[in-house]
């Protein structure tokens, strides 16, 4: 849930009944020393209790700044034992002080020199975590060969599978999460994971890639842009990916693709097949 998007809320409402978790983006470590700020909306908090209290709250840890993720400044922080401890304490106290289920990692663009550190802070949190009853659930890259996928799953409760950005804001144009590429992926990350602990992240977002770069889109967002230029819809057949493109009077040509219902019941159904323990739609700006 990004509390910022401004579409996010409503669209909560409708999902609430249907939703077994939360995991709002709550918790950000941010700056040159990259400081925990937390960014908790208490009348988000009051109405989803309100409406459905026994519903698990699992806010996101992210290690970003205005959009952009930080590693070598986690790579520093994680090396440093007294400043992890410090981190450590102000979780728990965070989780505890808001009657929270749990947490939610999602540490991205990781330097590999940092992964043992980060093995010693996630054996840290759970160990902190377990006893209190609180979920340990951590985000990871859906296809990175270097990532410890394996050894992290034993250190926390569930791994989450973030099964998106075949191409990103990073690539050429392309499909953001290709039927083909998701399914041999997939494959090859459950050869590794337990079912049981593992959650299937889908995404709901667009890139419209234009001008040499790409912008984020909400679902809403291309659908609008669509129709106001009168673009036509296509379902890629190769990667089962529905996409679009149209040129501005400038002459600037936006060749935008998305996901969608179709793309969210296609990646469900062949992940089905594995068991593993749920799935979570991932929003832009998550």
């Amino acid at each position: 849930y990004p509390n910022w998007e401004a579409s996010a809320y409503s669209s909560l409402k409708s999902a609430l009944p249907k939703l077994d978790w939360l995991m709002p983006t709550w918790l950000a470590l941010q700056g040159p020393q990259l400081k925990l700020k937390a960014i908790q909306d208490p009348r988000l908090l009051n109405e989803v209790r309100g409406l459905k209290p026994n519903l698990a709250i699992l806010p996101v840890l992210q290690n970003a700044t205005l959009g952009k993720w930080d590693g070598p400044g986690l790579a520093r922080l994680l090396a440093d034992k007294e400043r992890s401890a410090d981190l450590l304490d102000k979780l728990v106290a965070y989780i505890s002080a808001h009657k929270l289920q749990g947490l939610t990692v999602d540490f991205e663009e990781v330097p590999q020199s940092a992964h043992g550190d980060l093995g010693v802070f996630l054996k840290n949190l759970s160990g902190a975590f377990a006893p209190r009853g609180w979920i340990v659930v951590m985000a990871v890259p859906f296809d990175d060969n270097q990532w410890p996928y394996g050894t992290y799953a034993q250190l926390v409760d569930y791994t989450l599978l973030m099964a998106y950005d075949e191409h990103d804001d990073s690539s050429e144009p392309g499909s953001i999460t290709g039927q083909s590429w998701y399914e041999t992926t997939l494959d090859k990350r459950m050869r590794v994971l337990a079912p049981g602990r593992t959650i299937v992240s889908i995404g709901s977002y667009a890139y419209d890639w234009n001008g040499g770069r790409a912008d984020n889109l909400t679902f809403e967002d291309a659908v609008v842009a669509a129709h106001d230029s009168d673009a036509k819809i296509v379902f890629d057949d190769a990667t089962n990916n529905p996409h679009f493109s149209y040129i501005e009077d400038d002459q600037t040509k936006h060749d935008v693709w998305f996901l969608d219902a179709a793309t969210a019941y296609n990646e469900i159904h062949s992940a089905d097949i594995y068991r593993p323990a749920g799935y979570a739609l991932w929003r832009l700006g998550s």
